[in-house]
């Protein structure tokens, strides 16, 4: 799977077992990117309802989604600069 924004800029290749969409932990709204398959795979997709209270009933994984978050933050601040 490949992320790209609005204007193009390619910020991920995914592959297997990685997580996209983890801005939706932070509340409901617009999407920021766009995710678009260059091969086979599967997709598991929760709306904000389910996500939400999925995070709730582990706040371990809001843990690790939320530095996945600023992990990726920082990596794309870093690959803009270029």
């Amino acid at each position: 799977m490949e992320v790209s924004l609005s204007d193009g800029w390619v910020v991920a290749q995914l592959g297997p077992g990685q997580v996209v969409g983890e801005y939706g932990m932070f509340g409901p709204g617009k999407r920021t990117a766009t995710v678009i398959a260059k091969g086979r795979g599967r997709v598991l997709a929760l709306d904000y309802q389910r996500f939400n209270r999925f995070l709730l009933a582990f706040p371990e994984c809001t843990l690790a989604l939320l530095r996945l978050t600023v992990d990726r933050l920082i990596a794309q601040r870093g690959e803009r600069r270029r």
